[in-house]
């Protein structure tokens, strides 16, 4: 392979995860796109220029269709959820994102508006598809293979991606250990896969994921529950061992007023059992104080039984189906040739 060839094929690669890295912030380029009063018709045609000037017009037309139809999938699932949006902004050089008003008012909601990008894109890819077994031109095989690669990168088990939302509205409705080793799970088998395809840039999505995460999970009525039964599960014995070390303060004070021993003989008043006990009955008081507000919050319904199987299978289903439409354009004769031409 020629350097040419391998340096247009790693800038599709690098261009592909800038256009996920994109889609978090892209809440922060429309604030700065607002206040200079840009509307979506002139974010769209900056990204079209903008890819067009990456790739060719070709590809460039091509990907903002297909951005189009991922993010109005995403679009219409919010809007059977009662949920106000914004639309779709394209963002160039990265991509688009969906612009919700509201939060996702419950986990199944959340599993579905997140599956309908994929699974809109994966109709486009068909529909292309469909067009190369018309036509026998390879160059409609070429463009569902890349559209059916960038929906399957989306479901990726990492925030913000799709398939990030889906694993943690199933981990957090299965709740417990397990549901956390299945988000360890998936972000683990995710880095593998990154590593596996060279794509070093994906880790920085991972590492923005997990502390996403992180701060959602704290945040969780499973979170606050575990650690509040963890908490009063030691509290009986750091009691105890509080009490103990209480007492032999209390002896050895009364012996130090006799004139028995000396002020360098009585233990400290704060001593190590005091300072565990009182650390954990305060961490007590914060955990029932978070769990009151989240009650009070109304905190999103959980995936049930059938839910998380139900998720699990379309998850599975969707990433199937993307990959063996993707495996089996690419093998078109023609496709890699017609991809170059189209990337310029």
């Amino acid at each position: 392979m020629s350097d040419t060839s391998e340096k247009k094929e790693s800038r599709v690669g690098i261009w592909a995860v800038l256009m996920k890295i994109g889609s978090k912030f892209g809440f922060l380029f429309i604030k700065f796109a607002k206040a200079l009063k840009f509307g979506k018709v002139a974010l769209v045609a900056i990204s079209v220029a903008s890819y067009a000037y990456i790739f060719t017009w070709k590809f460039s037309l091509m990907i903002m269709v297909m951005l189009f139809i991922h993010e109005s999938g995403h679009i219409w699932a919010m809007k059977r959820y009662g949920m106000k949006t914004k639309g779709i902004y394209f963002i160039p050089f990265v991509g688009g994102v969906a612009v919700a008003e509201s939060d996702f008012p419950s986990r199944k909601a959340e599993v579905i508006i997140a599956i309908m990008g994929p699974l809109w894109g994966f109709a486009l890819a068909l529909v292309t598809g469909g067009a190369y077994l018309y036509t026998n031109n390879p160059v409609f095989a070429a463009a569902s293979a890349w559209m059916a690669l960038i929906n399957l990168f989306n479901l990726l088990p990492i925030n913000p991606l799709d398939g990030g939302r889906i694993f943690k509205s199933i981990a957090f409705s299965i709740g417990s250990t397990w549901g956390f080793v299945f988000l360890l799970g998936g972000i683990g088998g995710s880095l593998l896969l990154i590593h596996r395809a060279g794509l070093g840039l994906v880790v920085f999505i991972t590492y923005i994921g997990v502390l996403e995460l992180l701060v959602e999970l704290k945040a969780s009525r499973w979170w606050v529950v575990s650690s509040l039964a963890r908490l009063r599960k030691k509290l009986p014995k750091a009691e105890a061992d509080y009490l103990a070390e209480d007492a032999n303060y209390s002896q050895a004070w009364e012996r130090f007023k006799r004139d028995e021993i000396n002020l360098s003989d009585v233990p400290q008043i704060f001593g190590k059992a005091t300072r565990r006990f009182c650390k954990i009955r305060d961490k007590i008081v914060d955990r029932e104080h978070a769990l009151e507000r989240i009650n009070q919050d109304d905190p999103k319904p959980l995936l049930t039984g059938f839910g998380v199987a139900a998720s699990a299978a379309s998850y599975l289903l969707t990433a199937g189906a993307l990959w063996g439409l993707m495996y089996y354009m690419n093998h078109i004769p023609g496709a890699a040739l017609a991809m170059k031409v189209l990337m310029g």
